[in-house]
């Protein structure tokens, strides 16, 4: 039995939370607080859940401060707590959303913005939650792949012929955080443009723009359509949107379309990946990073055949090992490494 904290100020959506846990099995809500003062004198009474919703803005001991105070209780008494922050989809709760990712929140949900249809609400929000405790806990579900095994043996793939155009980059869950840490190092390691599918709802992927450009060397912006493909600049594309390549002349450019989702995404990382095959005549290195379910798996085969280099980021450092996983067992991954090893395993391959 899981056992669930539910932190926000709202008692309206306290009430929709735990109604949503009602629906999940193996969930027990201990304790449902106003704000982040209450919630800390919980776990001080010695009230330890498993996981943690939490509102981001509410008085007294607002989400981020509360989220320090919880990560140094975790710290200090090795508790296993998981946080799962409620965010509002404005472009602020965005910004503060993704600041709390980087210290230290699992993930995030959305707060439901239909007020008058409470239903449809409980749905929305019964949806995420179940994705995420799936993730956080080793419940079985279809799309998520979290077997435990050694150390991946990589197949020997035919050799890469040509020089690399461009770094192609997949990568869901513990995404925002793992690329703060590793595209800072990469982009002083190579020259070539990076295009990433982070899966993420308008919004946020532009904030994740922002917080990205402040620690590259690159110039890091959410993709627009028409931009033109240029070096030492990292493209991302827009959360709710899919990002396609296009040879345009001798140029590449962003095409940003409203298609539907595939693989249950929007952005896609499979459709990403085959447009940058006719874009760059394959000549790409395709990342697939940290997350949840297959989406890439299909773009990353196709990749192979069209003469690319993949790369898969390994178990240990992965918050998720679902989605690299996934593109490993077909058999076309070239090398599986640590996250942070992922920029000397790009640098070495381009030379």
């Amino acid at each position: 039995m899981l056992k669930i904290l539910i932190v926000d100020d709202s008692i309206i959506y306290r009430k929709i939370i735990e109604m949503a846990f009602d629906n999940i099995p193996l969930c027990k809500i201990i304790g449902s607080v106003r704000n982040g003062k209450k919630a800390i004198e919980f776990l001080e009474q010695g009230n330890i859940p498993d996981i943690i919703t939490l509102d981001l803005e509410m008085p007294e001991m607002d989400g981020l401060e509360t989220l320090k105070h919880i990560e140094e209780m975790k710290s200090n008494k090795n508790l296993k707590i998981s946080t799962l922050m409620i965010s509002a989809t404005t472009q602020h709760g965005a910004n503060i959303t993704l600041e709390a990712l980087d210290n230290g929140a699992f993930d995030f949900i959305t707060k439901p913005n239909d007020s008058a249809n409470q239903d449809k609400n409980l749905s929305f929000l019964t949806e995420q939650l179940i994705s995420k405790i799936g993730v956080i806990k080793d419940l079985p579900k279809e799309s998520i792949i979290m077997k435990r095994v050694n150390t991946p043996v990589i197949k020997k793939q035919k050799k890469h012929t040509g020089a690399y155009s461009a770094i192609l980059i997949g990568i869901s869950t513990g995404g925002p955080r793992a690329l703060s840490q590793m595209l800072p190092e990469l982009c002083e390691k190579i020259d070539l443009p990076i295009i990433i599918v982070q899966h993420m709802p308008e919004n946020f992927t532009k904030s994740l723009a922002i917080q990205l450009d402040k620690k590259c060397s690159y110039k890091v912006q959410e993709a627009q359509h028409n931009d033109i493909i240029t070096q030492n600049n990292i493209y991302i594309a827009p959360g709710g949107k899919h990002l396609v390549l296009n040879k345009s002349n001798s140029d590449v450019i962003c095409k940003i379309t409203d298609a539907p989702p595939e693989n249950g995404c929007k952005p896609s990382v499979d459709i990403m990946f085959r447009s940058g095959i006719s874009a760059f005549n394959g000549n790409v290195i395709a990342t697939i990073l940290t997350g949840m379910g297959k989406d890439g798996t299909k773009g990353a085969l196709a990749l192979k055949r069209s003469n690319a280099y993949i790369i898969a980021q390994d178990e240990k450092s992965s918050t998720v090992w679902g989605m690299p996983k996934q593109v490993y067992d077909t058999g076309c991954v070239d090398e599986v490494c640590a996250l942070m090893d992922v920029p000397d395993a790009i640098k070495k391959e381009i030379k």
